[in-house]
C-alpha cells in the first residue's frame, strides 16, 4: 500500500491547516513531505512540530518537489484556482478549501487541469463528513424516513470555548480575507459567500445527492467585526423534479435566545423526521446537551451519541474541527490509495459554488433565481447591491 506525500500550501492558518494536518499525522498512508507560507516564522514552527524538513515560502516551489504526491491548497479563495490548476497541471492530486473559487469559470479551470493532468480534485467539504451527518445519510438511505422532501437548516450562534481563547484570538487575526470583497469572492456577502456552500453541500448530501435548481435569497444588514455588513437572512430552494423544498435560515444574535446552537439541520420525510446537528452544535441556553441526531419515525424517538471527544473550538456536542476534517482527509487518502474517485469531487463543488452564487444575484436583483442561468463568467465582487 503506497504512503501519499503531502504538501501543504497556507500551511500557517490557525483553523484549515491544523485541522488538515492532524488528519495526515494520524492517517499511517499518509506523510506530510513539504510545507509552504508566506509567514516564514510560523512555517518554520510547523515545520519542527509535524517533523517537516523541506518548508517554501513560493507554492512553484513546492509543486517543482517530485516527492510530493498531493497538493492541499489551503490558502484564501482567491488563489484556489490559480494554485489548484498548477498543481494539477504538476500531476499532483490536489484537495482544496472550501469555498471551490470565486466563479463557474474558475471551477471549470480546476476540473479541466485535472482530468487533463489525470489526477484526482477533491474539494475539502468538510460537512457532508461530519459524523452525525455522515449517519443521517445512512439513516436516509436505508430508508429510515421514507422518501426526504423537506430540508429545513438553521445557522445558530456558535459559542466558542472558554479554555482555549488563545486559539481564537489567532484564529481571527489569520482570517480578515473572510471580509474581503475580492479575496473572498463574496463582495458584498463575503460570509454567506465562504460558508454557504457547506449549507448546500449539506442540502444535497442529506436529500440523496438531489440538484438544487432554483433559490430565492433575502438580505439583510448585519454586525461585522469590521462594522455593518450586508449578508443573508435566509434562503429558499426547490430541487430538481419539483415537490421537494429547502430553507435556511440565519438566527445568531444571541447566544441565551436559542436551546440549539450552531448549526442544524431538520429532514422531514413521509414516513418521519432527523434532526441532526453539525458545527458548533447543542449547549443551548438551558444548558442541556441535546443528541447530535435524533430520529422520530413510526411513533419512536430515537437518538444517536458519538463519543469522540470534544471540538477544540467549539463548545458544542458535535467534533467538527477535529474529527470531520480526519475523515475527508481519511477518505481522500484511501480514495488515492486505492485509485477511486472522492465522493466530493469538483463537480460538486461547482455545484454548490453555482448554488451560492445564485443565491447571492437572487439577494441583489430581488428575485428568484435559477441556478443554471447563473454566467460562467459572473463574480460576486464585481456585482453591487441596489440601493
Amino acid at each position: 500500500m503506497k504512503q501519499i506525500r503531502v504538501g501543504l500550501v497556507g500551511a500557517a492558518g490557525r483553523l484549515a491547516a491544523l485541522a488538515h494536518a492532524n488528519g495526515y499525522l494520524s492517517n499511517p498512508n499518509a506523510r506530510i513531505v513539504a510545507i509552504c507560507d508566506v509567514d516564514r516564522a510560523v512555517l518554520e514552527a510547523r515545520a519542527r512540530d509535524w517533523e517537516v524538513s523541506r518548508v517554501y515560502t513560493d507554492y512553484r516551489d513546492l509543486l517543482a518537489d517530485r516527492d510530493v504526491d498531493l497538493v492541499d491548497v489551503l490558502t484564501p479563495p482567491f488563489l484556489h484556482a490559480p494554485m489548484a490548476v498548477a498543481a494539477a497541471q504538476a500531476g499532483k492530486h490536489v484537495i482544496v478549501e472550501k469555498p471551490m473559487c470565486r466563479s463557474l469559470a474558475e471551477a471549470d479551470q480546476m476540473i479541466d487541469a485535472a482530468r487533463k493532468s489525470g489526477v484526482r480534485l477533491m474539494v475539502a467539504e468538510s460537512y457532508t463528513f461530519t459524523t452525525p451527518h455522515v449517519k443521517a445519510r445512512e439513516l436516509i438511505d436505508q430508508g429510515a424516513i421514507g422518501e426526504p422532501i423537506h430540508v429545513r437548516q438553521t445557522k445558530g450562534a456558535w459559542r466558542l470555548r472558554t479554555d482555549v481563547p488563545e486559539r481564537s484570538r489567532e484564529v481571527e487575526a489569520t482570517l480578515k480575507w473572510r471580509w474581503d470583497p475580492a479575496q473572498s469572492g463574496g463582495g458584498d456577502f463575503p460570509w454567506f459567500m465562504d460558508h454557504a456552500c457547506h449549507f448546500f453541500a449539506t442540502a444535497r448530501y442529506l436529500m440523496r445527492d438531489a440538484d438544487v435548481v432554483k433559490v430565492y435569497a433575502m438580505p439583510h444588514q448585519r454586525r461585522a467585526p469590521d462594522g455593518m455588513v450586508t449578508d443573508v437572512a435566509a434562503v429558499t430552494w426547490e430541487y430538481a423534479g419539483g415537490h421537494r423544498y429547502g430553507v435556511w435560515t440565519r438566527a445568531d444574535e444571541s447566544l441565551q435566545a436559542f436551546d440549539y446552537l450552531g448549526f442544524r439541520t431538520e429532514i422531514h420525510g413521509s414516513e418521519g423526521v432527523i434532526e441532526v446537528l453539525g458545527e458548533g452544535g447543542g449547549l443551548g441556553a438551558s444548558g442541556d446537551r441535546p443528541a447530535p441526531l435524533t430520529l422520530h419515525t413510526k411513533g419512536k424517538t430515537t437518538r444517536f451519541q458519538f463519543d469522540e471527544g470534544p471540538d477544540w473550538r467549539w463548545d458544542s456536542v458535535v467534533n467538527y474541527y477535529d474529527r470531520a476534517h480526519r475523515n475527508e482527509i481519511d477518505h481522500f487518502i484511501q480514495c488515492l490509495v486505492e485509485d477511486k474517485e472522492p465522493r466530493y469531487t469538483g463537480e460538486r463543488g461547482r455545484k454548490d459554488i453555482q448554488c451560492t452564487l445564485a443565491s447571492i444575484m437572487s439577494a441583489i436583483q430581488d428575485r428568484p433565481v435559477e441556478v443554471a442561468s447563473v454566467p460562467r463568467d459572473w463574480t460576486a465582487y464585481k456585482a453591487k447591491v441596489r440601493p
